[in-house]
Protein backbone atom coordinates (compact mmCIF):
# COMPACT_ATOMS: atom_id res chain seq x y z
CA UNK A 1 0.00 0.00 0.00
CA UNK A 2 1.04 3.64 -1.03
CA UNK A 3 1.90 5.65 2.52
CA UNK A 4 -1.57 7.76 2.87
CA UNK A 5 -1.51 10.11 5.61
CA UNK A 6 -4.43 12.67 6.97
CA UNK A 7 -4.96 14.79 9.10
CA UNK A 8 -7.86 15.12 11.51
CA UNK A 9 -8.88 17.22 14.94
CA UNK A 10 -8.91 15.99 17.62
CA UNK A 11 -12.37 17.53 20.70
CA UNK A 12 -9.40 20.06 22.18
CA UNK A 13 -8.93 21.46 18.42
CA UNK A 14 -5.53 19.82 17.73
CA UNK A 15 -4.46 19.04 14.42
CA UNK A 16 -2.89 15.31 14.20
CA UNK A 17 -1.33 13.32 11.24
CA UNK A 18 -2.64 10.61 10.85
CA UNK A 19 -1.45 7.42 8.97
CA UNK A 20 -3.23 4.39 7.25
CA UNK A 21 -1.60 1.09 7.81
CA UNK A 22 -4.07 -1.04 6.04
CA UNK A 23 -7.62 -0.75 4.27
CA UNK A 24 -10.21 -4.00 4.97
CA UNK A 25 -12.39 -4.03 2.30
CA UNK A 26 -15.91 -6.49 3.82
CA UNK A 27 -17.20 -7.18 0.22
CA UNK A 28 -20.31 -8.82 1.85
CA UNK A 29 -21.50 -5.66 3.60
CA UNK A 30 -19.86 -3.76 1.28
CA UNK A 31 -18.11 -1.74 3.84
CA UNK A 32 -14.34 -0.24 4.12
CA UNK A 33 -12.76 -0.45 7.45
CA UNK A 34 -9.32 1.67 7.92
CA UNK A 35 -6.91 0.57 10.55
CA UNK A 36 -4.14 3.79 11.03
CA UNK A 37 -2.13 5.28 13.81
CA UNK A 38 -0.80 8.93 14.93
CA UNK A 39 2.69 6.78 15.38
CA UNK A 40 1.99 7.38 19.37
CA UNK A 41 2.94 3.86 21.56
CA UNK A 42 1.55 3.36 24.83
CA UNK A 43 3.53 2.41 27.87
CA UNK A 44 4.93 -0.99 26.10
CA UNK A 45 6.10 1.22 23.21
CA UNK A 46 3.58 -0.41 20.90
CA UNK A 47 2.11 1.80 18.25
CA UNK A 48 -1.29 2.82 19.11
CA UNK A 49 -3.66 1.86 16.53
CA UNK A 50 -6.82 2.70 15.94
CA UNK A 51 -9.77 1.45 13.24
CA UNK A 52 -13.07 2.96 11.76
CA UNK A 53 -15.44 2.58 8.62
CA UNK A 54 -14.62 4.33 5.96
CA UNK A 55 -17.34 6.72 4.63
CA UNK A 56 -17.28 8.08 1.37
CA UNK A 57 -18.71 11.45 0.26
CA UNK A 58 -19.88 12.58 -3.27
CA UNK A 59 -17.03 14.81 -3.39
CA UNK A 60 -14.16 12.47 -3.21
CA UNK A 61 -13.58 13.22 0.80
CA UNK A 62 -14.57 10.94 3.66
CA UNK A 63 -15.37 10.60 6.99
CA UNK A 64 -14.21 7.76 9.90
CA UNK A 65 -16.70 6.10 11.81
CA UNK A 66 -16.95 4.08 14.90
CA UNK A 67 -16.88 0.28 14.04
CA UNK A 68 -20.01 -0.92 16.79
CA UNK A 69 -21.01 -4.27 15.45
CA UNK A 70 -19.04 -7.14 16.75
CA UNK A 71 -19.69 -9.04 13.95
CA UNK A 72 -17.48 -6.31 12.16
CA UNK A 73 -14.89 -6.61 14.72
CA UNK A 74 -13.98 -9.97 14.54
CA UNK A 75 -13.19 -9.50 10.81
CA UNK A 76 -10.94 -6.66 11.50
CA UNK A 77 -9.37 -8.27 14.31
CA UNK A 78 -8.82 -11.41 12.37
CA UNK A 79 -7.23 -8.34 9.48
CA UNK A 80 -4.99 -6.66 12.33
CA UNK A 81 -3.88 -10.23 13.69
CA UNK A 82 -2.90 -11.13 9.96
CA UNK A 83 -0.70 -7.51 10.09
CA UNK A 84 0.74 -7.69 12.82
CA UNK A 85 2.20 -11.19 11.63
CA UNK A 86 3.14 -10.23 8.61
CA UNK A 87 5.50 -7.33 10.59
CA UNK A 88 6.68 -9.31 13.05
CA UNK A 89 8.29 -12.18 9.98
CA UNK A 90 9.38 -9.39 8.18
Amino acid sequence: MEDYSFEIEDAYGNKIIMNAISFIEDQENAKTYMIYTDNTTDEDNILNLYVSEVIRTEDDEFSLEEVEDYEEIDLITKEMDRIIAQNINN
